[in-house]
């Protein structure tokens, strides 16, 4: 009986310090975070059964080429037209991600976007952002461990998506106009 509590004890314990021990959260996760609580804005953190249910949605999205190797996903949206906070969150996004490596742009018809990496360990990045400045505001941060081939495949596709206007933001433009 003795030995038996002395196991139960010892996986507590092991349980409560593996739960503290939850790893720094990085600029752009803190960032998000942060800005939870601004008006017609919502952040959400999707990871473990949700991202299994997410899934599907997700393959039929450059995010196919990275989601072997996706452990979590933080997503951030304005949900109304809400221009005013959307420029001070662009802004703010910009400073915060000036940490990071920039590591593509997107001007075209279906939207604005600007990719950035932290800092490369070996072949792998930990994290990769994505910030759409239009049609609409919104930030993604990836989390896992993604290699340059993965990036450049999850480029390819969205290339040929945009090309084909197969995405799931085509079609999407704000107040039906195109950008400048």
């Amino acid at each position: 009986m003795k030995r038996l509590l002395s196991i139960l004890t010892v996986l507590t314990c092991l349980a409560f310090s593996a739960k503290a021990e939850e790893p720094a959260k990085s600029p752009a996760v803190k960032f998000l975070e942060a800005n939870d609580g601004v008006k017609g804005a919502k952040c959400m953190k999707i990871d473990g059964m949700m991202l299994k249910m997410a899934g599907p949605t997700l393959k039929k999205t450059p995010v196919a080429a990275i989601i072997d190797d996706l452990e979590s996903l933080y997503m951030f949206s304005f949900k109304d037209n809400r221009e005013s906070e959307e420029k001070a969150f662009q802004s703010e996004a910009m400073k915060v991600l000036s940490k990071y490596i920039k590591a593509g742009e997107i001007n075209d018809d279906i939207s604005r976007m600007y990719i950035f990496l932290n800092q490369q360990e070996g072949d792998v990045f930990h994290e990769m952002v994505l910030l759409n400045i239009w049609p609409t505001t919104s930030m993604m941060v990836f989390h896992g461990n993604f290699t340059e081939e993965s990036l450049r495949r999850m480029e390819e596709i969205s290339k040929k998506q945009r090309a084909e206007g197969t995405g799931i933001l085509s079609g999407m433009y704000r107040n039906g106009e195109l950008p400048e």
